[in-house]
């Protein structure tokens, strides 16, 4: 029974070849993979230069933020030395008020102090990246 499903198999195949034999056209078939190859070609050499630029990119963004990250904690640094300096003097003069009894130069101590103290080194970056972003967006300025 093996032999018989076999020989009807190849017969059925030897028959399909011939039926395909009729009707391909061995140069068609030939220029349409010819084609096809070209068009794979190219869509292969713009896929690579996209991820060639994709990487530019990227480096450039990653350049982009380490300058910035140097630049913000080159800036904290320096805000908060010059902070403490500050708070320091006006503990000086606060204490100077307070051996000599002086209630006005307190007062304006401890005001300053306060103002200080409630003044956020972090809204000079919050208006830095304001500045970036409209210089980003060509935004015109009106002075």
């Amino acid at each position: 029974m093996n032999k018989h499903v076999d020989k009807l198999i190849n017969q059925g195949v030897d028959l399909g070849i011939q039926q395909l034999q009729g009707h391909i056209n061995p140069v068609n078939t030939f220029n349409e993979l010819l084609t096809l190859y070209k068009d794979v070609s190219v869509t292969i050499e713009t896929e690579k230069t996209k991820r060639v630029q994709i990487i530019a990119e990227k480096e450039a963004k990653i350049e982009t933020i380490r300058a910035q990250r140097d630049f913000f904690m080159e800036y904290l640094k320096k805000t908060f030395d010059e902070r403490s300096t500050n708070f320091s003097k006006l503990f000086e003069v606060i204490d100077d008020a307070l051996e000599n009894n002086n209630i006005q130069q307190l007062a304006l101590g401890l005001d300053s102090l306060n103002k200080l103290a409630a003044e956020s080194p972090f809204k000079v970056i919050a208006d830095i990246n304001m500045l970036q972003n409209a210089l980003e967006n060509k935004t015109e300025f009106e002075f």
